[in-house]
């Protein structure tokens, strides 16, 4: 039987890695004619099945290799994007505080008022753990850790999500996500204020809230990238902006995963363990710095121009950069 393919007489087959999807089509065509082989009593490409073999090696080392280099290449292009998104992080972190205040403020005049505020099952659990004066999350149960660290991890990853995915809707779902997620921490910190716990709740929100918040507002800001690009798309028309925001809020959306991973992990596992406050506050502090350190490489290795001079027209961006020089 005739091989399909034969070596060169000077060099061997090409032993570059190979795309998955013809990989499985030559498997495919490779147990056909085996099969045919012996059906007929014929020898078996010995040949070919050590090649596809090898080919298939290295084409799992290939992607293996792949998928660590894009995922290295996400670790450093982040600060990148978070430096393109920097002034919708800033307003969609302003929407969180300004709410956050709200809530604080209506249920420290009010305390009634958080039962509007906050869902029914958190404001039940906050009034029980502190009618005994404890923080509502104080202690929890270290043996629990693992369960309740996926969990939290898939909620903050999914209302994330929702966030970011909601400023198709021209920003205005982004808008209202940011103003619940402030108005929840500001009636809860009200509530424990009125018992005058506040150092409780910020010694076991402050580590793992290092991560968590900023991803909150990362969320927030790709989300209202997004919403300007439908509102304002510019003379280049409205997919080609939602292209261009989708370059930057795409690979900040796919960074919400580990920053909320690092923060489950802490709030699961570090978080719950009794500690004095100064150790919670001052490894918020040792986290902040260096996350602000990480996320500061983008000022430095950013484009000179923000994302929204992408959607001024070729004539106008000229304008611009020839007024800069």
């Amino acid at each position: 039987m005739r091989l399909r393919e034969q070596p060169s007489t000077n060099r061997g087959p090409s032993m570059a890695p190979e795309d998955p999807i013809a990989l499985v089509r030559r498997y495919r065509r490779l147990a056909a004619l085996v099969g045919r082989a012996r059906g007929r009593g014929l020898p078996e490409p010995q040949q070919e099945i050590r090649l596809l073999a090898v080919r298939g090696r290295l084409t799992g080392e290939g992607w293996r290799r792949s998928l660590w280099s894009g995922l290295l290449q996400a670790v450093i292009g982040f600060p990148r994007h978070v430096h393109a998104l920097r002034w919708y992080i800033v307003v969609a972190a302003g929407c969180f505080w300004a709410a956050a205040a709200f809530g604080f403020t209506a249920t420290i005049l009010d305390p009634l008022a958080a039962a509007w505020l906050l869902p029914d099952s958190v404001h039940d659990g906050v009034l029980a753990r502190l009618a005994d004066g404890h923080h509502w999350l104080e202690q929890v149960d270290v043996n629990s850790a693992p369960a309740l660290s996926g969990s939290l991890l898939a909620h903050n990853v999914e209302a994330a999500m929702q966030a970011l995915a909601l400023g198709i809707l021209a920003g205005v779902g982004t808008v209202a996500a940011m103003l619940e997620n402030g108005v929840f921490l500001g009636a809860v910190a009200g509530l424990v204020h009125t018992r005058g716990l506040d150092r409780v709740l910020w010694a076991f929100v402050a580590p793992h809230g290092v991560f968590e918040l900023p991803a909150v507002w990362l969320a927030g800001g790709a989300g209202l990238a997004l919403g300007h690009a439908v509102l304002l798309p510019g003379p280049s028309g409205r997919a080609a902006a939602l292209r261009r925001a989708a370059r930057h809020a795409g690979p900040a959306g796919v960074a919400l995963v580990p920053l909320l991973a690092i923060a489950a992990l802490i709030e699961g596992f570090v978080s719950p363990i009794p500690k004095p406050d100064a150790v919670s506050f001052g490894l918020a502090g040792v986290l902040a710095v260096g996350l602000v350190a990480y996320i500061s490489t983008g000022w430095r290795k950013a484009p000179a121009r923000p994302l929204a001079s992408d959607t001024m027209a070729p004539a106008a961006r000229q304008r611009a950069i020839a007024a800069r020089r």
